[in-house]
């Protein structure tokens, strides 16, 4: 279920203040990790996505209709897939991503927020996983993918997300769960399927889209970290002190409102918790 209330205000108003903590204690010597006694942070699963990034259309909307979504009526439009075109297409059909996530998560484990670390291909081997945790926190990450096709715009948009559950006491009468959903908009890319050649440049090997998803995945675990640790520590923290309407530089989103929390503010990237999607926090593109 997803946070409600004062508990996601709670989680979204300390999770800028968070990502500081988060970056120094992964930065620490892992002995003043291991050395804590008992380890009381959370098992992490991470369940990897697709084996293929595939193209995802969505149907074109009225005005009406867009304004009725921008306003948080109605339910979005169902998106359809299809495997990218073939100038798209490399040897890699994930782009590289399972390894560049074993990379950005396996690199530190003993520095993160989450005792051990345990990748599952998939949902099966994920609930034979949990049964053998029952008692324990657990943190389980369940990524997914895509590329959007945005349209009109003769641009492409990768999008890499977690949907993210933390189990306490996991399977006894004592479990509570907490959820939230982290999503990763990349820069868009001008090209067109209808015209894939013209635009082979982009998705070629080592190019400008897999750049992009080797950017998501770093983006994707920090956020882990925020979200895991945040979690965990004790108590509220201060709430965020920016708002998406005093930003110099505005990324776009539909979804956003000018008085939307910034969680997190780098050079051409933002992280925004949007007051309509409780639980959930946007990293976007801010140039």
């Amino acid at each position: 279920m997803r946070m409600r209330g004062a508990e996601s205000n709670t989680f979204l108003a300390g999770a800028a203040l968070c990502f500081i903590g988060v970056q120094s204690f992964a930065q620490a010597p892992a002995d003043d990790v291991t050395a804590l006694s008992p380890d009381e942070r959370p098992m992490l699963l991470v369940q990897r996505p697709p084996d293929e990034l595939l193209l995802a259309r969505r149907p074109s909307l009225s005005a009406p209709r867009r304004l009725a979504l921008s306003l948080g009526l109605g339910a979005r439009p169902h998106e359809n897939t299809e495997p990218l075109p073939g100038p798209w297409r490399t040897s890699q059909p994930d782009r590289g991503m399972a390894q560049e996530l074993s990379a950005a998560l396996g690199s530190s484990d003993a520095n993160w927020p989450w005792r051990g670390l345990q990748l599952v291909a998939d949902s099966g081997q994920l609930d034979r996983q949990l049964a053998l945790l029952t008692g324990e926190d657990v943190a389980i990450a369940r990524l997914g993918f895509e590329l959007d096709d945005l349209g009109a715009r003769a641009q492409v948009q990768f999008v890499a997300r977690a949907d993210v559950t933390i189990a306490r006491a996991l399977g006894t009468p004592r479990e509570s769960r907490t959820h939230m959903m982290l999503r990763h908009l990349a820069a868009p890319l001008s090209a067109q399927a209808a015209h894939a050649q013209r635009s082979a440049a982009v998705f070629r090997s080592g190019g400008p889209l897999d750049q992009c998803v080797a950017t998501a995945t770093l983006d994707l675990s920090r956020l882990l970290a925020v979200a895991i640790a945040r979690a965990d520590a004790p108590g509220g923290a201060a709430p965020a002190s920016r708002r998406l309407k005093e930003l110099a530089h505005r990324p776009q989103c539909s979804e956003c409102r000018p008085d939307d929390r910034v969680l997190h503010e780098e050079p051409g990237r933002v992280w925004i918790a949007p007051a309509r999607s409780p639980g959930e926090i946007l990293s976007l593109p801010s140039s």
